[in-house]
């Protein structure tokens, strides 16, 4: 990251920059907040808690985008356990004879005879030949 060079009435300039990929921490907060003050106008002196403001503007955004990072790993890793769950059911349910309603609302029954998971990884059973979604499912014997 690289901050735009802090011009002061005696024209000095000051650049800082951060190899860091976590982005602004508190070295580098500490040397921009030196550059400003180190730099900026005696007769017009800086406020710093505008200063501080900003930084902590900048710190929430930072949070923020770190823990929607966090949270869309999480919602993978959920999905990944919900597809690992419904596996596991279907496993289960081999052999058995389980009641499903069909696609037309009707009630119907017959042993799961094979486990299929599609693209979406969408776990299915094979029942007397008709693939049901496990949500279908509505009992077990």
């Amino acid at each position: 990251m690289t901050v735009s060079p802090v011009t002061s009435t005696g024209g000095q300039t000051s650049t800082v920059s951060s190899t860091t990929s976590t982005g602004l921490n508190a070295a580098t907060f500490m040397k921009i907040f030196t550059a400003q003050i180190a730099n900026q106008d005696p007769t017009n002196p800086m406020n710093s808690s505008d200063f501080l403001n900003q930084f902590a503007q900048i710190t929430s955004v930072q949070t923020m985008a770190e823990l929607q990072q966090t949270l869309g790993g999480v919602g993978t890793n959920m999905q990944s356990l919900l597809a690992s769950g419904q596996m596991t059911q279907a496993q289960n349910l081999l052999g058995h004879t389980v009641g499903y309603t069909d696609a037309n609302g009707a009630e119907q029954q017959g042993a799961v005879t094979q486990i299929s998971v599609d693209s979406s990884g969408n776990v299915a059973v094979t029942v007397a030949g008709t693939q049901v979604n496990m949500s279908a499912i509505n009992t077990v014997q």
